[in-house]
């Protein structure tokens, strides 16, 4: 699942202007927090919005990157990078194995057709911050309102990773 996201970044590339960015889509159809290790293998292709990252326990730093396409057409609308410079492990998220508070670096902007990163509220996060977690093959992401089932997760080669589908 990992290897087809970063393939995916590979061939199509690798803002805050809305308060509900992290709004996370249902996961198969299952309502939030109430899915168990949520895998599909061709989840990836199916969404018009994705956040993916990386953690690097070692270093205590990380990737996260928006992607948006246009769900009839598949033109890439949003594509960023951003690093993250600030990586803590915290402990309260009870259902995750392990999870991270991650503070925003600088955005690299890669495609922004028409102001697609800003609309999605994805071009101006620096400073601030997102908490994540992985349980299994499931990634938690904390809403505001505690941590709820958002994607696929795991480790792999020392690196923390996680792929969040994002409502619209």
């Amino acid at each position: 699942m990992h290897t087809a996201a970063y393939l995916f970044f590979f061939f199509f590339g690798c803002g805050r202007s809305s308060t509900d960015w992290w709004h996370v889509s249902d996961i198969d159809g299952v309502p939030l927090g109430e899915c168990e290790e949520c895998d599909d293998e061709d989840e990836d292709e199916d969404q018009a919005r994705m956040m993916w990252g990386d953690i690097d326990p070692s270093s205590s730093t990380g990737l996260v990157g928006f992607v948006q396409s246009d769900p009839d057409t598949d033109e890439m609308l949003c594509v960023l990078t951003y690093e993250m410079p600030t990586a803590d492990e915290i402990d309260d998220c009870q259902a995750c194995q392990t999870a991270w508070s991650l503070t925003y670096g600088t955005a690299a902007i890669e495609t922004d057709a028409d102001g697609a990163c800003a609309a999605a509220g994805w071009s101006a996060l620096e400073g601030s911050t997102l908490r994540v977690g992985v349980s299994g093959q499931v990634s938690w992401l904390d809403t505001g309102e505690g941590f709820e089932a958002a994607g696929d997760g795991g480790e792999d080669e020392g690196l923390v990773w996680f792929d969040i589908w994002l409502g619209e």
